[in-house]
């Protein structure tokens, strides 16, 4: 029973919304503390957050991030808009990696760009 129930599928949905839902609601109350994640991008894309103000910036960033959560955790969704979803993630943490690269905190990063793709392509078209 378990094992039609309990799919790769709804794993990486669950676990991915769960982490998406987190940080997002996390972005958007204490966008201060996220600080962090930005101070090692390149100038030009530094200016350019702080022009349009960087709380403003990861309140954006975060209420995308409950919309996805929203989307892997609604089991309703319709499985083109998770996949597009699921290929944002992984968009998302690649530029992580590259921009700001690989430390104690972004290292995290490459293991959400596994199960991200693993669920893009999970989900993909059966022929």
């Amino acid at each position: 029973m378990f094992k039609k129930v309990i799919t790769p599928k709804l794993v990486l949905r669950l676990t991915l919304g769960l982490m998406y839902l987190y940080s997002g609601i996390d972005i958007v109350r204490n966008p201060e503390t996220w600080r962090w994640a930005i101070q090692e991008l390149p100038g030009p894309l530094l200016s350019v957050i702080e022009t349009i103000g960087v709380d403003f910036f990861f309140r954006i960033q975060g209420v995308g991030e409950i919309i996805l959560a929203l989307i892997f955790l609604a089991w309703f969704m319709p499985r083109g808009l998770v996949r597009i979803c699921a290929f944002l993630a992984m968009v998302e943490m690649v530029l992580i990696v590259v921009l700001v690269g690989v430390d104690e905190k972004t290292f995290q990063s490459m293991g959400l760009i596994g199960a991200s793709l693993a669920l893009y392509i999970l989900l993909r078209k059966r022929l």
